[in-house]
């Protein structure tokens, strides 16, 4: 299920205007939009991102590794200059998004892919789209071309959040933006961005447990940043552009079809058995980080998920007998059947609050 962590009360921190004052265009899909895409982020917006929904702003913190070079005898890489951020602009009736704050040149590429991964800009959702326009709730998701969800600049950002969100939802703001506090490299803004893996390995487990009152999830989250820093996982090479299904439907190649759908389901499976070696992660937070991820088939079935669903989707026959949690996994399933490998992104749009 969707979950919105709680926002801080303050208004948004959007920075000063940036140089170079010439954006550069980012040409997104038809029906393209900030706000469904933020809506449907299971982890929401969390420091150091920030988000202007009115104008349509979202202020990105770079990641160190754009632009960097090694340094001998550290780990990881040292920020060359400090952490870059971007605004990014919404252009009202257009399918584009313009992006302030970087000039032409290799480390504009690099941050335009990193803004396309976070905003899933490449993924081929045609087919999910097709799927929904016979569906009774979720035929806006076809007409609006929704579904596609906000990440974080990192994936090992996206693992550290999905722990937080997944454990303390209602401090989840608060707790990033004192990691970020402690731990962040500066931006060009002097604000301080999300650390990465090195930062956080180099610290003394008692420094999150303690110091920043994190208990055991500090130290869950100290066990992930060694296990990244080691590259057991490498968190990026988790990334993967799923095959476009659509295109063997529309290419009329029934055996291409299922060879890429057996593919997407055996790569999900690997990746669900990955993520669950991980510090803390479990039934709550692997279904909410395969869809960061891209992979849209774990149905969440923990109980808050299962009575989300007993409650905004009750049976239409009514019984003088409580529906038992079996009884409404049962539903729950039969419900999504139809999307394949997408029922979990099915699930999560019918679950989002009417007014998303």
């Amino acid at each position: 299920m969707s979950s919105m962590p709680h926002a801080a009360p303050d208004k948004p921190y959007l920075g000063p205007k940036m140089e170079p004052k010439e954006p550069l265009v980012l040409a997104t899909p038809p029906g393209f939009a900030l706000a469904p895409c933020v809506a449907l982020s299971p982890i929401g917006i969390l420091p150091p991102l920030c988000y202007e929904p009115i104008q349509g702003v979202l202020q990105v913190a770079l990641p160190s590794s754009l632009g960097s070079v090694p340094s001998a005898g550290l780990p990881g890489f040292q920020p060359a200059v400090p952490n870059r951020e971007v605004l990014l602009h919404s252009v009202p009736g257009e399918p584009a998004l313009l992006m302030f704050g970087l000039a032409k040149g290799p480390l504009a590429d690099a941050a335009l892919e990193t803004v396309r991964w976070m905003l899933g800009l490449d993924e081929d959702l045609s087919l999910f789209h097709h799927l929904c326009t016979t569906d009774r709730e979720l035929g806006w998701v076809a007409e609006q071309k929704a579904g596609r969800m906000l990440r974080s600049a990192t994936v090992f950002e996206d693992l550290v959040k999905v722990l937080i969100t997944s454990q303390r939802p209602k401090q989840a703001h608060v707790i990033c933006e004192r990691l970020c506090q402690a731990f962040g490299p500066i931006t060009m803004l002097s604000r301080p961005a999300f650390p990465e893996p090195q930062h956080l390995a180099s610290a003394r487990p008692d420094e999150l447990q303690d110091d920043l009152q994190l208990g055991s999830l500090g130290h869950q989250i100290w066990q992930l940043a060694v296990l990244c820093a080691e590259g057991r996982p490498a968190p990026q090479t988790l990334k993967r552009q799923a095959p476009s299904l659509s295109a063997a439907l529309c290419a009329d190649d029934e055996a291409l079809f299922d060879d890429l759908v057996g593919e997407e389901l055996a790569w999900q499976e690997r990746l669900a058995d990955l993520l669950l070696t991980l510090p803390g992660f479990g039934v709550r937070s692997v279904p909410k980080m395969m869809r960061l991820l891209g992979c849209y088939d774990l149905v969440e079935v923990h109980h808050h998920a299962v009575r989300a669903f007993a409650k905004q989707y009750p049976p239409r026959r009514k019984s003088k007998e409580p529906e038992s949690n079996h009884d409404v996994m049962e539903r729950l399933f039969q419900r999504l059947d139809g999307f394949g490998v997408y029922r979990s992104l099915a699930q999560s749009l019918l679950l989002l609050p009417r007014s998303a």
